[in-house]
């Protein structure tokens, strides 16, 4: 499983648990993740909730 990133313009993405667990940081728009379930997404100064299923 993996979240893609689109338009990320070159800015900083940040992946975490719901739990506030720092999986990735860093500027690769394809981030693998080992499981379902919420992630937060962090572009620059935007961020949002993922549901990976």
């Amino acid at each position: 499983m993996n979240i893609h990133i689109e338009n990320a313009d070159d800015q900083n993405i940040m992946i975490a648990t719901i739990d506030g667990r720092i999986l990735y940081s860093g500027k690769q728009t394809i981030i693998p993740v080992s499981s379902n379930g919420i992630y937060i997404v962090k572009i620059g100064e935007v961020t949002t909730k993922v549901f990976v299923k």
